[in-house]
């Protein structure tokens, strides 16, 4: 099985895919969607379709993003710096 691992960020999001020694399939980064939490869903499950696509394969995903999960929805914050 090969499995998808989806890193969203304030700033990019990225994507890789392994089999299942481990061995690096695909590996793929875009900015990050940030106009809606909608439309946000749509351009992460796209980008995981594209990568099944292109692999000819369904896979498993895990997803990994900074924020705490409220009401079903991730609710993230951008950190303020210091000046």
């Amino acid at each position: 099985m090969v499995r998808i691992g989806v890193d969203i960020g304030g700033t990019k999001m990225e994507i890789a895919a392994i089999d299942e020694s481990g061995a690096e399939l695909l590996r793929r980064r875009a900015p990050a969607p940030g106009e809606s939490y909608d439309k946000a869903i749509a351009a992460i499950a796209e980008f995981i379709l594209e990568a099944e696509r292109t692999l000819a394969a369904r896979c498993s995903v895990g997803i990994c993003t900074p924020g705490a999960v409220a009401s079903g929805r991730v609710l993230s914050r951008t950190p303020t710096r210091a000046h």
